[in-house]
Formats: structure tokens, C-alpha cells, sequence
């Protein structure tokens, strides 16, 4: 419940474009920072890292292609990576369940991610991900705000992301994948609406001893 509370009350698409604003901002700093570190530091042996991330997808939805906000954690070593990630949906969808009332669809999901970097250099790592979470989905009712259908479901992510470590602290992502939701009962949606490929753009924002 507590997520579906906050996919109501916050606009984050707003806040997205803020934060990127912030984290840019910052890179120029970061860029002396590295170059400065590169002639008095060596490589170190084991790449570790920790990290928050924030950002958005576009995933198959009813209404074709919606809008989630990413919300998440991480954690680095040396090729591999783990943490955990919650999404929720920002476009607003409505639809005439039982007449005469409108209802609007809010969902979200959250659970674990797992990525190992295949490809790494000064300026773009790539890595294959996979991912699995859990969601709930509901048909509210607009006028009375009541729940009038709600179904649980799981949910697989495969996919690959590219990477630019060339910054210590800020590290922005592009993932592109594919998606698959388990069997709903619920009105007017299957889980096919919801199956299909997506595209991601995170940003990482914590520390990483390159």
C-alpha cells in the first residue's frame, strides 16, 4: 500500500529533471578532480563502489509505452554489481470500468538487480542485466478514491546497459531490454500490456575508488 500511496502523491518527472541539472552542474569539478588524481594516484587493484540511483523508463503499458520513475541502490565490485530498485508509473491512465464511474490504473514494482561489465574502459562500460521484481497494481476509483481492483504480480527485466565511468562520483546509464509480467486478473488489463521491450536512462551518483 505505502507504494501505491507514493505513486499518487509525487510527480517525479519534475524532480528527475532537477537532480539531472544538480549532477551535471557537479561534473566540471568532478573532471579537475580525476585528472589530478590520474598523475598521483595508482589504478587500485579491486574496483569497489557504492551508489544511489535515480531516473525513469519507458516501459510497455496499457496506454503503449508509460513512464516509471526509478528509485534505487547498488553496490560495486571489480565486474560485478547488485542492488535493489523501485519503480512506479507517472502517466495517468483512466477508463470507464462500471458505469457511470471512472476509474484511474496506478502501479508499482521494486525487487533485486544483478550486472556483470563484459566490456570496460576509461569512457564506457557495457554489461548485460537482469532483474526481478515484484508489484502491485490497482483500479481506483476517481471519485471516492476506493480501490476497486487490485492484483499482485512478478516481474522479469533482461536486458544491457552502457555505461561512462569517466566520472568518480556521477555515472550515467542507458539500459535497453526486454520485459515479462506474470498472469493478472484484473479488468480490462493482461499481462501483455505490460510485455515488451524498454529503454532506461539512470543516473549513479555515490562513490567508486577508480
Amino acid at each position: 500500500m505505502m507504494l501505491l500511496i507514493l505513486v499518487r502523491i509525487i510527480d517525479m518527472r519534475k524532480f528527475l529533471i532537477l537532480f539531472l541539472f544538480v549532477t551535471l552542474g557537479a561534473s566540471a569539478q568532478e573532471l579537475d578532480s580525476l585528472a589530478t588524481d590520474s598523475l598521483i594516484k595508482e589504478p587500485p587493484k579491486h574496483l569497489v563502489g557504492g551508489y544511489f540511483l535515480i531516473g525513469f523508463n519507458q516501459s510497455p503499458g496499457p496506454t503503449g509505452s508509460n513512464t516509471l520513475a526509478n528509485f534505487g541502490i547498488g553496490m560495486r565490485y571489480d565486474k560485478y554489481e547488485g542492488g535493489a530498485i523501485f519503480s512506479f508509473v507517472q502517466d495517468e491512465y483512466e477508463k470507464r470500468l462500471v458505469f457511470p464511474n471512472f476509474f484511474r490504473l496506478a502501479y508499482a514494482h521494486g525487487g533485486a538487480y544483478f550486472a556483470y561489465h563484459l566490456i570496460e574502459s576509461k569512457y564506457i562500460n557495457v554489461a548485460p542485466q537482469l532483474s526481478f521484481q515484484l508489484g502491485d497494481l490497482v483500479w481506483e476509483r476517481l471519485d471516492t478514491k476506493e480501490d476497486f481492483a487490485r492484483e499482485k504480480f512478478s516481474l522479469w527485466q533482461i536486458g544491457a546497459k552502457i555505461e561512462t565511468p569517466f566520472l568518480r562520483y556521477v555515472r550515467p546509464e542507458l539500459i535497453l531490454g526486454y520485459q515479462s509480467m506474470s498472469e493478472i486478473i484484473i479488468p480490462e488489463l493482461e499481462s501483455q500490456n505490460f510485455t515488451g521491450f524498454f529503454v532506461g536512462f539512470n543516473v549513479k551518483v555515490g562513490y567508486f575508488n577508480q
